[in-house]
């Protein structure tokens, strides 16, 4: 008895070396999956809020285009987007990242890092850096939200994209 006893104390503790080994592959391969070429093959809004005071509206996507043309504003859902279409992403393994955007003739380059969970990627433009949650990363899909934010007048404006890109 004693010695399926020693037997299943052992297997528990091959098990528990084991599943650490996993978990640390699992940080440094998010790392990994991040470089090389993403295309950016959809945005969308997922949420709009307006604030004034204590008050507050939150709007989907198609309800904050609607407020925006009550409010005298032309814009459609194109208009609110935060790169074209035709926008590339490349992230090199020496930290430096470029940002393509074909329809504008734009490039944008500086210096890119992962939080330490790994949950947070922060691109490094200039003074103002932007910070994407990652949502999902794998091989060949990264969905990531980015929210924009204005203040104008005593008027706050945030606007949550959700973003996917391919590889």
């Amino acid at each position: 008895m004693k010695k399926w006893r020693s037997l299943g104390w052992f297997a528990c503790l091959i098990w528990l070396i084991v599943l650490s080994a996993c978990e640390e592959d699992d940080e440094t391969s998010r790392q990994t999956l991040l470089l090389g070429t993403w295309d950016l093959s959809q945005q969308s809004i997922e949420q709009a809020t307006i604030s004034s005071g204590d008050n507050s509206l939150t709007f989907s996507e198609e309800e904050f285009v609607q407020y925006l043309a009550i409010t005298g504003e032309d814009v459609t859902v194109d208009d609110l987007q935060l790169f074209s279409a035709s926008t590339d992403f490349t992230f090199n393994d020496d930290q430096s990242y470029q940002i393509e955007d074909a329809a504008n003739a734009g490039n944008i380059s500086g210096t890119w890092s992962l939080n330490e969970d790994q949950t947070q990627l922060t691109l490094q433009i200039s003074s103002e850096p932007l910070i994407f949650n990652i949502l999902s990363l794998t091989e060949n899909q990264m969905k990531a939200g980015f929210t924009f934010s204005q203040i104008d007048e005593g008027i706050q404006l945030e606007i949550d994209f959700i973003l996917t890109f391919t590889k």
